[in-house]
């Protein structure tokens, strides 16, 4: 549980960092290459 946090955690911090770096980037599409991200993982 503790590594999925710190997992976590460091996700939200590279989502941040693109956010700052991509700002043009159009939520939908880091919305959908998250969810394919959070896909990858879960299997």
């Amino acid at each position: 549980m503790a590594d999925f946090l710190k997992f976590s955690l460091k996700k939200l911090k590279f989502n941040l960092k693109i956010f700052k770096f991509y700002p043009k980037i159009p939520l939908a599409l880091r919305m959908r290459t998250q969810m394919k991200f959070q896909a990858k993982f879960r299997v």
